[in-house]
């Protein structure tokens, strides 16, 4: 029941002996299409993020209120894709609600161990004060985990607004037979516990979960935030900088033995509020010991108006 993750050119077969659990299409031109990223890909090859398992994947589309869902299942995971249109709900809140109700619900079904969820929001920083739709869609959250006795930390996560306002909400998440292990940083207040000043409900996720049975580390998005507070407001240089050593902590305290950056990062992606300012991070990453090969640059809005730039990704025990 090993899990693979492969980044590949588009439409790469699946090597033998193994079956395509899902594949992302990361592209120049984003769509709509199901498991296509909603990010356009700022420089290098398309790719496809390719979920690999050992044993054979069924296919099941789900029809929801005002989007759909893909379920692919295998003996070890499910992964689900979620498009939802906000326009049919009264509010940004109420769309994430219900989107959360179904990701719950999938936890009833074979694989009942949520390891990580990738958010993909349309206009993310549009609206003022709590009615900015990030502050929304922790509200939403909070709402459903709330009505359903909830109680525990949210495993890893990422959230990056689409610069479209009027796109699709567009979730993906991994479950698992496997509890995976969640991991803070120390030099981070655990999201959950930040302040009022972040909103009616705060966030909720861990800054990374192990799967340790399968070596799998699963990187929530990471940025220049320390404590709770954005570390060099607007200045992308030392928030890459900054970002990077986020990134180092969390791999020191997952006790990973590849607990440095190198090529082991199989695939880095990289969101930035302001696609121009790729080459100043990438020229930091590549001094920081990342191969431009296993860089992912994307144009994505960051949750915090004063962030420029997020990473996330994933490791696999070497």
């Amino acid at each position: 029941m090993s899990l693979q993750i492969i980044n590949c050119l588009p439409g790469q077969v699946v090597p033998d002996g193994l079956y395509e659990l899902a594949r992302i299409k990361c592209r120049s031109t984003p769509h709509r299409k199901p498991w296509s990223l909603p990010l356009q890909v700022l420089e290098g090859p398309e790719i496809d993020e390719l979920w690999c398992v050992q044993d054979a994947v069924s296919i099941t589309p789900i029809q929801i209120s005002g989007g759909t869902i893909q379920q692919h299942q295998s003996n070890g995971y499910s992964m689900f894709w979620l498009q939802l249109d906000p326009a049919e709900f009264d509010s940004f809140a109420q769309a994430t609600a219900y989107a959360w109700q179904q990701v719950l619900y999938s936890l009833q079904l074979d694989h009942p161990h949520l390891l990580k969820t990738w958010h993909y929001l349309p206009g993310i920083n549009d609206g003022g004060g709590d009615d900015e739709r990030y502050r929304q869609f922790c509200l939403g959250r909070a709402h459903t985990l709330m009505k359903a006795g909830y109680q525990n930390p949210l495993p890893s996560a990422t959230a990056i607004g689409i610069p479209d306002p009027d796109a699709n909400l567009v979730m993906y998440w991994v479950t698992s037979n496997n509890t995976g292990q969640n991991i803070e940083n120390p030099r981070q207040t655990s999201a959950w516990e930040y302040p009022r000043d972040y909103g009616p409900s705060s966030p909720n996720f861990s800054r990374a979960t192990l799967d340790a049975e399968h070596g799998l580390l699963l990187i929530s998005g990471t940025a220049s935030v320390v404590g709770h507070a954005t570390s060099h407001p607007l200045d992308t240089v030392s928030q890459t900088s900054e970002m990077l050593i986020n990134l180092n902590t969390l791999l020191e305290v997952s006790g990973s033995r590849c607990a440095k950056i190198d090529s082991q990062l199989p695939c880095l992606r990289v969101y930035l509020r302001n696609p121009s300012d790729w080459q100043l991070v990438r020229e930091k990453l590549l001094e920081s010991g990342f191969d431009q090969h296993h860089l992912l640059p994307l144009a994505g809005e960051i949750c915090r108006r004063d962030l420029m730039v997020e990473l996330d990704g994933f490791l696999l025990a070497c």
